[in-house]
């Protein structure tokens, strides 16, 4: 058990010392990842939370990182009180490195969490920059995650990316590992297509959800069997995610394909032109997305 009293009494003159700094958009409860099953754990984040949100004016959201390996059946434990969702979506480090499939399955089960249990909550994709001092990265292979990681991420719901993490570690320093540079490029590309001229993080933040486009498979597997752990049976998903929206006078379909191998499509591209640079082209008729390869089309809204 805990002494929540005291629980709350420190919690509270921590926020209380802080809270007038506008620069604090969320608060970050620690420790991380306390365990649903461990009754003092979980009332520990209940008392928490209730504490800086009761001392906190601006009553700006808590979050408390979640380990990746949680399913929509733990989240449903611990979300009641947090307002943000974060769990960690590495598939480099879950063994899934050819298997990326998983990320869009992972967000949906955080996903699934949020709507069972808190819907108010925003959804965010904590994802990958570090390896394992042993493993060895290619500069294109990084490029190909980092871009399928965050659009597939923001497919599946995602309305915040924390990259984890630009931190030195071992064998993943910015002087001595070219993966670093590798990893920090490709970043740096993706957060400039979202927050720089192309406005894309706008486009899925204040854009309106609309019908994406009907998408035929004409060759390429349309689903995959990944594993989930120790105690669940792997699982069957959709490798292609397809969403659209509707900003600032023009419709847009972001379109991926999570599988490592190549998928055809048809569709009636009518209309619709290119957005990102080196993106796979369409014909009239459709297109093949390349294994883990990410497009984003935009056409004038008819509306």
């Amino acid at each position: 058990s805990i002494d929540a009293e005291e629980v709350r009494r420190e919690i509270t003159e921590q926020v209380t010392a802080v809270a007038h700094r506008k620069g604090i958009v969320i608060w970050y409860l620690t420790p991380e990842e306390l365990r649903h099953w461990m009754p003092a754990e979980l009332e520990y984040l209940k008392v928490a939370s209730e504490a800086i949100t009761a001392a906190d004016p601006l009553k700006r959201p808590v979050w408390m990182y979640e380990p990746g390996h949680r399913t929509a059946g733990a989240l449903v434990k611990t979300l009641p009180y947090q307002q943000i969702a974060g769990k960690g979506v590495y598939p480099n480090y879950s063994s899934r490195r050819d298997q990326r499939e998983w990320v869009p399955w992972t967000m949906g089960q955080q996903q699934q969490a949020i709507d069972e249990v808190n819907p108010s909550a925003t959804p965010y994709a904590i994802l990958e920059m570090f390896k394992r001092k042993e493993e060895s990265f290619e500069p294109e292979e990084i490029a190909a995650w980092v871009r399928h990681d965050a659009y597939a991420s923001l497919a599946a719901g995602a309305r915040g990316i924390v990259i984890f993490s630009f931190g030195g570690r071992a064998g993943f320093r910015v002087k001595e590992s070219p993966e670093w540079n590798a990893y920090y490029d490709a970043w740096s590309g993706v957060a400039h297509e979202l927050n720089g001229p192309l406005a894309l993080g706008a486009v899925a933040l204040e854009g309106e959800k609309i019908p994406a486009p009907e998408v035929a498979i004409t060759h390429g597997a349309a689903t995959s069997t990944i594993p989930v752990n120790q105690k669940q049976p792997p699982v069957e998903v959709p490798v292609l995610s397809s969403v659209a929206w509707r900003w600032s006078g023009s419709d847009y379909w972001l379109v991926v394909n999570s599988s490592s191998s190549p998928l055809g499509l048809r569709v009636v591209m009518e209309g619709w032109q290119p957005v990102l640079q080196g993106q796979p082209e369409a014909d009239a008729g459709g297109m093949t997305l390349p294994g883990l390869g990410v497009a984003i089309f935009q056409r004038r809204s008819s509306l």
